[in-house]
Parts: C-alpha cells; sequence; structure tokens
C-alpha cells in the first residue's frame, strides 16, 4: 500500500471524511488535531499550537495516535525502534522534514483524556518540551521517565 496508518488503540475516527482527507494532504507525513472529553479539548488545542510552532523551529512532532506515513518515506526512517519505551511516535516523526509534515486541522478523531487525568498537564507539557529538547539523543527515548508509572 503506499500509505501506512498507526493509529493507537484509543484513538477512534468518529468522521469518515477524515481519512480521505488526510490522504488529499499528505506528502510524507500527516498528523491531525484531536478532541477529546469535555473540559479537556483546550489542552488539545494547546499541544496542536505546539506542534505547529515546533515546525516552525524545524522539528516535525506527530503525536503518535494518528500518523499516517507514506510507505516508502516510513521505510526510509527506519522506523519505529523497539529499544524506544515511549515517545518512539516522535522520534520517528521528527526525521521528517518540517515541510513534508502536515498537521490536519479536524474535529474527527477522538481521543480519551486519561493521559491528562493521570499525569497532569504539567507534566505532559514538560514531556513534550524534553523531548523536543532531546529530540536528537537517542538513548533518552530508551527510559520511561515516569511515562508508564
Amino acid at each position: 500500500t503506499p500509505y501506512v496508518l498507526f493509529l493507537d488503540a484509543d484513538v477512534l475516527i468518529t468522521d469518515k471524511k477524515v481519512l480521505s482527507e488526510t490522504l488529499d494532504v499528505t506528502t510524507h507525513l500527516t498528523s491531525v488535531k484531536f478532541h477529546t472529553d469535555m473540559g479537556f479539548n483546550w489542552i488539545y488545542n494547546i499541544f496542536f499550537k505546539a506542534q505547529k510552532l515546533m515546525k516552525v523551529f524545524g522539528s516535525s512532532f506527530a503525536i503518535g495516535g494518528f500518523q499516517l506515513f507514506r510507505t516508502d518515506i516510513y521505510n526510509y526512517t527506519g522506523g519505529y525502534n523497539p529499544k524506544h519505551v515511549f515517545t518512539e511516535d516522535y522520534y520517528v516523526s521528527n526525521k521528517i522534514y518540517p515541510s513534508f509534515f502536515t498537521l490536519h486541522n479536524t474535529k474527527g478523531v477522538y481521543t480519551s483524556s486519561r493521559r491528562f487525568k493521570k499525569k497532569g498537564l504539567f507534566y505532559m507539557i514538560s514531556l513534550m518540551i524534553k523531548c523536543w529538547i532531546y529530540r536528537n539523543n537517542e538513548s533518552f527515548y530508551k527510559e520511561s521517565h515516569g511515562y508508564w508509572e
């Protein structure tokens, strides 16, 4: 297949048009804006804006819940490293040149707010910042940094 979609088990596509829309805009990699439970959508809005900002600073930060790759490009990146114990999705997405990375603004992809309920906003934002700071340090991704605890 010319494309491969990585979709986390807790992500639901709630609008059938999302797949055709993302296929239309994908050059190498596309991720989407998520919506979630009442009271937590503002957090995903912040993350979406942060992803756009990271693009400006030369980093493709695709949240792994939805990553649509051109298959040849995914293979070229070397794919997910099984030795990475967390944010392996960001590590592989960061290998995509920002002008070939698309962030699709949709309301058609839902995920649970459980990560924010469990870890808190401060932890998740600080984790995003750390991932960006250590984006080229492969050993950083071989530790969980408290994510799975």
